[in-house]
C-alpha cells in the first residue's frame, strides 16, 4: 500500500530526471552547434585561401585547376554545414569572427612565393589524407 508521501516522492524523482535529461539534451545540442559553427568557419576560411592561391597561378595551370576544385569543395562542405546549423536552429555564419591564424594565411596566399604555396599545398594534401584515415569519433573539424 502506497502513502501520499511515497506518491509524492516518485512523481518528484521522475520530474528531477526528466529536468536533468532535459538539461544534458540542451547541452549536448549546444556543444553540436558549436561544433558545427567551428567547422564552418574552417571551410570558409579554407575556400578563401584556396581562391587567392588559385588566382596567383595562370589560367590554364593544373595548380590553378586543383586550387579551384578544393575551394569549391570546401564551399560545398560549408553549405552543408550551414544547413546542418540551420536544421539545428542556430545563428547564421556570417557573423562569425574568423580565426586568430586566418590573418597569417590569408598575407602567406598573397605575398609568399608560389614555389612555398605549392610545398604548403602539399603538407595539406597529406595532412588530409591522414586525418581521413584516422577515426574521429564523430567530431567535426
Amino acid at each position: 500500500m502506497f502513502t501520499a508521501f511515497s506518491v509524492d516522492t516518485w512523481r518528484s524523482d521522475l520530474a528531477e530526471q526528466k529536468r536533468l535529461h532535459q538539461e544534458q539534451l540542451r547541452t549536448r545540442l549546444r556543444r553540436l552547434r558549436r561544433r558545427v559553427r567551428h567547422a564552418t568557419s574552417v571551410q570558409r576560411e579554407r575556400a578563401l585561401i584556396y581562391r587567392l592561391l588559385a588566382g596567383r597561378f595562370a589560367l590554364d595551370s593544373p595548380h590553378h585547376l586543383l586550387l579551384r576544385m578544393l575551394a569549391r569543395s570546401a564551399m560545398r562542405h560549408m553549405r552543408r554545414l550551414e544547413a546542418l546549423l540551420h536544421e539545428l536552429s542556430g545563428t547564421a555564419t556570417s557573423g562569425l569572427p574568423r580565426r586568430w591564424l586566418f590573418a597569417w594565411k590569408y598575407w602567406y596566399a598573397r605575398q609568399a612565393p608560389r614555389k612555398w604555396a605549392l610545398l604548403q599545398l602539399k603538407y595539406q594534401k597529406s595532412r588530409n589524407e591522414i586525418e581521413q584515415a584516422a577515426p574521429t569519433n564523430g567530431i567535426c573539424g
